[in-house]
Parts: structure tokens; sequence; C-alpha cells
């Protein structure tokens, strides 16, 4: 069953968008491709996350895809309203339109808020947070399905510039995608070092890299 999840990703995800720089078990020729992820407080270990064949070994969904930022710009776009849940980008022919990935109804109940669970109480897991906890808690952090949408919230790492239908997703490592469907932007940063938590009351340094890529699109 695992095995079929993998060859039904990469048949009716990866391979229809183009990423082929992607895959959930990346092959052996890949390794020296791969960038080391740094701090993770594993090191040494034959089971170390991101490094370790086994880990790359396991093809799990919530952390095992290996890619580059012009195949993750791929299957994000396809989320965007103007495309519809089909592929746009590396897709050429002026007459039939690109291969569908999902519906445009589905993109659009994937990237609009589905619920809105509160965000973490303050004294929830003090010693992984990395300064005080912040005086307000979130009253509702909104997802849609599978990706945040930004809303109301003034310190998301999609930054000051982009709009409140902005939808996107963190990584353990400091990695970062959103989608902007006002202004039909689709940014990637994909970092190595992993964070000691997603928890602080500075602003995210995602942020300023987001408001840097908005200034210079417009």
């Amino acid at each position: 069953m695992v095995r079929q999840y993998h060859a039904f990703v990469h048949q009716h995800i990866l391979a229809p968008l183009g990423m082929v720089a992607s895959a959930l078990l990346p092959p052996p020729e890949w390794s020296e491709r791969i960038a080391h992820v740094a701090g993770t407080g594993q090191e040494g270990q034959d089971w170390e996350m991101a490094n370790s064949a086994y880990y790359r070994g396991l093809g799990i969904p919530w952390g095992g895809l290996f890619s580059c930022p012009r195949d993750l710009v791929r299957f994000v776009d396809c989320m965007l309203p103007a495309a519809g849940g089909r592929q746009r980008i590396g897709h050429t022919d002026p007459v039939s339109p690109g291969a569908r990935i999902l519906s445009a109804a589905t993109a659009r109940a994937m990237t609009t808020i589905q619920f809105a669970p509160p965000d973490a109480p303050a004294d929830l897991a003090p010693e992984l947070r990395d300064g005080a906890p912040p005086a307000n808690i979130r009253p509702a952090v909104a997802w849609g399905i599978g990706w945040e949408i930004k809303g109301t919230n003034r310190l998301h790492p999609s930054g000051d510039l982009t709009s409140p239908a902005t939808f996107g997703h963190l990584g353990s490592t400091g990695t970062m995608v959103w989608a902007d469907p006002e202004t039909d932007i689709v940014c990637v940063l994909l970092t190595n070092r992993t964070l000691a938590s997603g928890w602080t009351t500075e602003r995210p340094r995602q942020a300023y890299f987001s408001n840097a890529v908005m200034a210079a699109a417009r």
C-alpha cells in the first residue's frame, strides 16, 4: 500500500506537472545533489532526519519529498485561481490546456478557510520556544486543506505586502512556500538549518524575505 502511494503521487502529480527533480524516494544518484540539513540534533545516527539513507528511503508524506524551487513553483501554481487546478508553468501548447491535477473546486476549497483552531496556548512546551510567549495568543489560526491562510495575521511569513487570501506552508528547516491569489505570485524559499521552533515573539525573518519578493515584483 505504501509503495502504491508513492507511485500514485508520481503518476498523478509530479509527472503531469513536469516535476522531474522531485521524488518521495530519491534515487541514489541524487545523493550528492541533496542539500545537507544542519542542526538536526541527530548527527551520527543512522536514522538522522533528512540526511540518512534510512530517512530518505521512508518516503513519508509529511516531510519526505525531495525537490527544488523550480518544481515546487509548478506545484503551488496549479492551486491559484488563474490555474484552476491545471498545469500552467512549463505548458506551451496554446490550444490544449495543461494537465489537470485537481478540479478548480478542489483547489478553491484547499486554499480558502475551512477551519480556524486557536493558537497554541502560552504555557505549551515553553522549553521549545525561541523567546517569551506572545502577550496575545491568536484566537484563531486559519487553515484551508493542507494550506495555512494568511487572513488577518500581521506576523505572517508572507509579509505585509501579500493579500489576506495568501496561502502557504512552512517546513521544519525554515523552508517556506506561499502564493497570493490576488497578484498571482508564487514564492518558494528553501533553507537547510533545522528550526528550534516556529514560535517566536519576533517578526519572522521569512516576512522580510517575502516583502522583498513582493516589492521586486510590483
